[in-house]
């Protein structure tokens, strides 16, 4: 059978086409052709790999789970991982193409500490073994190799690009969980960790505009190293909005990284709360990530990232739309817990 063509433009205007064999996945025909697109799960889960497509008929992968709410499919959103072409198609992507030209550097990582911050969340530090010449971008993420297992996980850096070679990830522990029962049972500093980075689409685009991040749980990984990044851009600061909230304050981590990032930031407002009880700690507040961005009108021109679990982001982005950001101004991250 003859390969459709599959076209991807980019965010910042350019194109790449290359063909999808029949019966291949377009995300699979685009690692084949060289382009490492936005993917994490490739089961269709996550979605991490979503387009808009635009042109052309597509139909989806036979037996696969499919994430996305019925509204999304129907407003064009394909996930790449799924999907199969039946002519040729183009689709839309909200990340310019320096993202996905080179392929993701493969590693090894030694461990440095792995501190429990909350209830339920640890945090893994880590130094680089040979590290690369080149970085990554705040709000990226890894793919670690369980020690002692087959078994990869991926978790978004905590920390940004000038603190190589160390690098620090938040681990929401799971009962049962690969990375849990390594981090609870035999976790060890000088321990060796392969490691995959720099994967996802999830960063910062160059804009004086008011920036507004909306965390769910450890989704405030990748939002302290975005702050960092922001921090450390040359020229005014713009004004900046973190809305975080976890479910209880046994849940909560950061308080101190959040506090000290406002002494660095005179721009930042920082909202905190919980979802559930009343909170002892000083400035924590109770509601949700979603309800922390008040009801104020938001300026349009207001870029907003979101990370955290499908519920919330799917929360956060209508209520964002509801307050006067636009669709394309908004930029997420769905968390989504892999199997034990």
């Amino acid at each position: 059978m003859t390969a459709h063509v599959a076209t991807i433009r980019f965010e910042d205007g350019e194109d790449v086409a290359f063909p999808v064999p029949a019966g291949g996945s377009v995300l699979d025909a685009a690692d084949g052709a060289g382009y490492f697109l936005a993917s994490q799960c490739r089961a269709g889960s996550c979605g991490t790999c979503a387009a808009t497509l635009t042109e052309g008929r597509t139909c989806d992968v036979p037996g696969r789970a499919q994430s996305l709410l019925p509204s999304e499919r129907s407003a064009g959103t394909r996930l790449l991982c799924s999907t199969l072409l039946d002519g040729d198609a183009t689709f839309e992507v909200p990340y310019p193409i320096g993202l996905v030209v080179d392929r993701p550097a493969k590693g090894r990582a030694r461990v440095t500490s792995a501190e429990r911050l909350s209830g339920t969340v640890t945090e893994l530090a880590l130094e680089l073994v040979d590290p690369p010449e080149t970085g990554f971008l705040a709000g990226q993420y890894a793919r670690l190799k369980v020690p002692g297992t087959d078994e990869w996980r991926s978790y978004s850096m905590a920390t940004c690009s000038a603190q190589l070679p160390e690098m620090r990830f938040c681990v929401k522990l799971i009962p049962g969980g690969a990375m849990t029962g390594y981090l609870e049972e035999r976790c060890a500093p000088g321990d060796e960790i392969e490691m995959e980075y720099p994967l996802g689409a999830f960063t910062l685009r160059e804009s004086a505009e008011p920036h507004i991040f909306v965390a769910g749980g450890t989704g405030l990984a990748p939002v302290l190293a975005m702050l960092d990044e922001l921090r450390t851009r040359r020229g005014p600061k713009p004004p900046v909005t973190l809305c975080f909230a976890c479910q209880s304050e046994n849940d909560l981590f950061y308080l101190d990284e959040i506090e000290m990032r406002g002494f660095w930031m005179p721009s930042l407002e920082a909202r905190v709360a919980v979802t559930e009880g009343a909170p002892d700690s000083p400035g924590v507040g109770t509601g949700t990530p979603v309800s922390l961005l008040g009801s104020e009108p938001l300026a349009p021109e207001s870029r907003a990232y979101v990370c955290g679990p499908p519920g919330m982001i799917t929360a956060a982005v209508a209520r964002l739309g509801e307050l006067g950001v636009p669709p394309d101004r908004i930029h997420t991250e769905k968390f989504v817990a892999t199997d034990v």
